[in-house]
């Protein structure tokens, strides 16, 4: 049992990762690759990943087991959240030797040394250097391909918990996490393991991270000392992860989740989980009625009123962009993002409302519509 303690400055200092962690979907991801029995929801990603995966892959699967303990150092704490690859690599490479160490003394307690893990503690240049390759090698193969089927998923997420965190305060927000999950306040809750510990916030508050591999329940980094952390699974339907009717031949434009051209085409992505996540956001209140009188034929009508502008801004609301995010990545003023999005809300005709979310109705609704520009994260 794990039991996270938060002191008044620690809920005010609680926030949600503004999308996905790719050292963390790394991670999470290794770990499903060496499930005995995969979850329907990734049987196919699985099957086309394991398939083409580069030999390095073997090295972190030393380092990320399926069970028991993975090396905190692969998820650095001071960039999570933070969804630029490169950042996490630089970090993961830069960890002090002395932390190296630590963390894989900590794996070889549990497991069978290797000349490698071994080289890596020492702060072997070689090893960092074939973990730095392998690392990048691995993102390429298994994530990249993925990367905007996954980034919608996590964005959807975190536009149901901010609907949740406004209608009914922080309290609700945690404890609807994860059905495991138990939140008395000041004390949250859930199963971890053979493990039964505390974590104190001590002021530094918890950075909540959404996470599309994370399946079985919340995970956190085992170093008290490092800035605090949980990865929470956001929603599956079981074997809907991949288009329906998937009949082209493999290329990348092909697999599953995949984005032709640099896009993510909701005609290509037939019946995913995208539908089924959706379906479930409505049930718990996030769409509410308006959605549910509008097909997705309807919901494209008002976005193709939108202006390029106004489009992109949309695609990054439903990348879980804050409006200073937006701000950051398009080098625009407040005033021009609060005006690109009330035309937003205009033009999809969302009335100001006591009960219903303007920006989670608006994001889907793009979610749900038909092609949309998007905007590059890099």
């Amino acid at each position: 049992m794990l039991r996270i303690h938060f002191s008044a400055e620690d809920l005010a200092r609680t926030r949600i990762a503004d999308g996905p962690d790719p050292m963390w979907e790394t991670l999470l991801s290794l770990h499903l690759l060496q499930e005995r029995a995969t979850p329907g929801a990734f049987g196919r990603w699985r099957a086309d990943v394991q398939g083409h995966l580069p030999a390095s892959a073997a090295l972190l699967y030393e380092l990320a087991p399926a069970q028991g303990y993975s090396a905190d150092f692969l998820t650095p704490a001071e960039t999570a959240g933070n969804p630029e690859f490169r950042l996490g690599i630089d970090a993961v490479l830069s960890t002090p030797r002395e932390r190296l160490r630590d963390d894989i003394v900590h794996l070889m307690a549990e497991r069978r040394s290797t000349p490698w893990l071994c080289c890596l503690a020492d702060g072997g240049r070689a090893a960092i250097q074939r973990l730095g390759e392998a690392l990048r090698q691995y993102h390429a193969s298994a994530l990249t391909p993925y990367w905007r089927e996954i980034s919608h998923r996590v964005g959807a997420d975190r536009a149901f918990r901010a609907g949740t965190l406004l209608d009914h305060g922080l309290g609700r927000l945690l404890s609807t996490l994860h059905p495991a999950i138990r939140w008395e306040q000041p004390v949250l809750t859930f199963p971890y393991g053979r493990h039964d510990r505390d974590l104190h916030l001590d002021g530094r508050g918890l950075l909540l991270v959404p996470s599309f591999f994370c399946w079985r329940t919340p995970i956190c980094l085992r170093d008290p000392s490092l800035a605090p952390v949980l990865v929470y699974p956001i929603d599956h339907a079981p074997n809907r992860a991949v288009p329906a009717d998937d009949r082209t031949a493999r290329t990348p434009s092909s697999r599953p989740w995949a984005a032709p051209s640099g896009r993510t085409h909701a005609a290509d992505l037939g019946t995913t989980v995208l539908d089924e996540d959706l379906s479930h956001l409505d049930a718990r209140g996030v769409a509410a009625a308006r959605l549910r009188r509008r097909s997705p034929r309807q919901a494209a009508g008002p976005l193709n009123e939108l202006t390029v502008r106004e489009q992109q801004v949309l695609a990054l609301m439903a990348q879980g962009r804050s409006n200073e995010a937006i701000i950051q990545c398009l080098g625009v003023g407040a005033k021009t993002v609060e005006t690109y999005v009330r035309n937003i809300f205009a033009k999809l005709h969302l009335e100001p409302s006591l009960t219903d979310h303007r920006r989670v109705l608006a994001v889907l609704a793009y979610l749900q519509a038909s092609p949309h520009p998007t905007v590059d994260r890099r």
